[in-house]
């Protein structure tokens, strides 16, 4: 039995271009999926650098969040006299180190100094975080 392009039921054709064709479609898939992997890595890699520049951006305004609040702590640490003025210093002083390293260090460089010091000292980084996360919820209000 045969079809109106002269393709058998087994398979084979009358000219003998099945193998042709089918090798041809098979590139043409290649083809196809090659380019979408291109385009899907081109698309990662564009979302990428825009996170990367969003997170640079927050990151800057991180730093000088903190060196605000290095500020108003030194303020209300001269009104609260000499114990004050000095815990207040020594926190300010901290305050404005960490900002200046923000300033300073793109986020990738950032990211690795996090993880080394994660890996070695787990515990202070627990701690770390939870006092972060409250100065950070100290400075929003």
């Amino acid at each position: 039995m045969e079809n109106s392009d002269n393709a058998t039921w087994d398979g084979s054709h009358g000219n003998g271009t099945v193998h042709t064709f089918t090798s041809k479609a098979e590139d043409k898939v290649r083809e196809l999926r090659e380019a979408a992997r291109a385009k899907a890595a081109d698309r990662a890699h564009e979302i990428g650098a825009k996170a990367h520049d969003r997170i640079d951006v927050e990151r800057d305004r991180v730093a000088t969040r903190i060196e605000d609040a290095a500020g108003r702590l030194r303020q209300r640490g001269d009104a609260a006299g000499p114990i004050g003025h000095t815990a207040g210093e020594q926190v300010a002083t901290r305050l404005e180190v960490a900002a200046g390293y923000l300033h300073e260090r793109q986020s990738n460089e950032i990211a690795g100094d996090v993880a080394t010091y994660v890996k070695q000292h787990p515990l202070r980084a627990i701690f770390a975080a939870a006092l972060v996360g409250y100065l950070f919820g100290r400075i929003a209000t």
